[in-house]
């Protein structure tokens, strides 16, 4: 399963590996996905393990589906763990300008920041495939 975030010469792209411990039921272990982050940009790319949450995917397509429908917004994925920060901003005309940062190894490693524009045509490819992870990797529990 993978998540493409994509602009002109840039991608931001999410593959799932699976869940980081499958056997939990617990909403706090159970929601921990590993995932491989590819990022390519001009003059630089770059690929780290991390582990993300399926919560954090939830809402990261929920705001996107909102901003999909109403032209305004901000709509942010943010890791828990600070290894990754996407946010898009979309203006009245489609464009999106995206905003990335990273950081691996998470707490102590390299951080690369970069932006890049897209327009709303990119959005509904990116709701289905996060609809993908949805549907594979849903949220198990609550807080």
């Amino acid at each position: 399963m993978k998540v493409h975030i994509l602009g002109e010469q840039a991608e931001t792209q999410i593959e799932v590996l699976k869940r980081s411990y499958p056997k939990s039921v617990d909403f706090w272990d159970a929601n921990w996905l590993d995932t491989m982050i590819i990022i390519k940009i001009p003059g630089y790319s770059a690929h780290f393990d991390a582990q993300l949450r399926a919560d954090e995917f939830r809402d990261f397509h929920k705001q996107l589906k909102e901003m999909n429908k109403r032209l305004k917004r901000k709509v942010e994925l943010t890791s828990m763990e600070g290894v990754i920060d996407v946010q898009g901003r979309i203006n009245l005309l489609g464009r999106i300008v995206w905003k990335v940062e990273t950081q691996y190894p998470v707490g102590t490693g390299a951080v690369l920041t970069f932006e890049f524009d897209s327009d709303q045509s990119f959005v509904p490819p990116l709701l289905k495939e996060l609809e993908g992870v949805l549907t594979n990797y849903p949220v198990i529990g609550t807080p």
